[in-house]
């Protein structure tokens, strides 16, 4: 028996595992990403909890948006839940959720982390044709007591078709700019648009990508150290 190829063979076997049940750079962010998490119908508590009077993380806060199943002949995309939000009487109905992303301050002041945001829309078939307005939109904050700056974000508005059997994507990427500590998530319908139509949200993914912070391609990490066991 060889017993120094079967050691090299157990020990490259080991090196392939580790490397594969490293967490990855892309994960979803966000806590309840399809509203399955309270029993419909429950309305989300008010946005207000997210941000202030620290940004708090782990739940969405809403206006005037409720926790449904399937109704006015809209089926929740992802699960048996989804969100709806409905004019609350100003401009844009928000949903937030706040993400804190101190962990990766290195790769971030760096220059070297994105972040990408995407959910699904929807909204009733009504008869109405002009289309509704929503999108998903991410501002980057330096720290949990900085609501109510002007800070820099990106978003993606997009006009909904009025067909309530089909779902439509709103998503939006780009660099996180150095010195953010906080992301905070938005959803949002514009109310001049809904014109008594509830909009729909379901799926919501938050992912930030550290790998432009990585010294090395995994795999050539891999290979490296079995290739040292040879040696």
């Amino acid at each position: 028996m060889n017993t120094r190829k079967n050691f090299v063979i157990g020990c490259a076997a080991l090196v392939l595992a580790l490397v594969a049940s490293a967490p990855s750079a892309w994960a979803n962010l966000i806590i309840d990403p399809s509203f399955e998490d309270q029993s419909a119908p429950f309305v989300l508590p008010f946005l207000g909890g997210v941000v202030s009077p620290n940004f708090t993380a782990g739940f969405w806060g809403a206006e005037n948006s409720t926790v449904v199943t399937t109704e006015n002949g809209v089926t929740p995309r992802c699960e048996v839940q989804m969100l709806r939000m409905e004019d609350e009487g100003n401009v844009v109905t928000q949903a937030f959720q706040a993400v804190d992303v101190s962990a990766d301050s290195v790769c971030i002041d760096s220059g070297n982390a994105r972040v990408q945001l995407s959910a699904w829309l929807n909204t009733m078939d009504s008869g109405i044709s002009t289309p509704v307005q929503g999108g998903v939109t991410v501002f980057f904050y330096s720290c949990s007591t900085c609501w109510g700056n002007v800070v820099p974000y990106i978003s993606d508005p997009i006009n909904l078709d009025i067909n309530s059997s089909t779902w439509e994507l709103s998503s939006t990427s780009g660099s996180i700019p150095t010195g953010t500590r906080w992301l905070l998530v938005q959803l949002g319908f514009t109310n001049s648009t809904l014109l008594g139509r509830p909009g729909y949200a379901d799926c919501v993914d938050l992912q930030v990508d550290t790998s432009g912070c990585d010294s090395s391609p995994a795999e050539d990490t891999t290979w490296s150290q079995i290739k040292a066991l040879y040696r």
